[in-house]
């Protein structure tokens, strides 16, 4: 969970993302003309969510928009063999793309659809700080709701997933 993936930039994904296998028409792991085609073919609620979903934005472009993504999902899982700087602690990971990262309900949201896809470790380098919330600046985020983290954090833990947050941001 955070800003999204550089696609484009250079090779050290490549084969590193993971492909919704309830969008993939033909079985192949890959996009192929005509299944993005608008159509929620898993019927899970997202359209065309190949490699995960802005939830952010609401929408299927998991494209990196400030660079932290790209980089802490490169400390997870890289091409070592790639044209990039990269670190790679599980290189044989798969990465599933979920930009959730301006308001808790996006970053909520962004787990339980890790869940439904069995996503067994969750990267969310992210949080939500008291000294940062409205009260203090409303040009910064949302107060943070305690309660609904641990909620989230007890629903992802009673699925077996393991959760850091915040590592490698340095």
């Amino acid at each position: 969970k955070d800003s999204g993936i550089d696609f484009e930039d250079c090779n050290k994904f490549d084969g590193r993302i993971w492909f919704n296998p309830g969008e993939d028409l033909n079985g192949n792991g890959s996009l192929d003309a005509g299944e993005e085609n608008g159509v929620d073919d898993d019927e899970n609620g997202y359209v065309d969510d190949f490699y995960g979903w802005n939830f952010d934005d609401d929408n299927n472009d998991v494209s990196d928009r400030d660079g932290h993504g790209s980089m802490t999902s490169s400390v997870i899982c890289s091409n070592l063999a790639g044209v990039c700087d990269t670190v790679s602690m599980a290189p044989d990971a798969k990465l599933v793309v979920l930009s959730g990262y301006f308001t808790q309900g996006a970053t909520f949201e962004s787990s339980q659809y890790a869940i439904e896809n069995g996503v067994q470790v969750i990267s969310a380098s992210l949080s939500f700080k008291q000294s940062e919330c409205y009260s203090q600046s409303p040009d910064i985020r949302e107060c943070p709701m305690r309660v609904g983290h641990r909620w989230v954090a007890e629903m992802e833990l009673a699925s077996g997933i393991i959760h850091a947050n915040s590592t490698g941001n340095g």
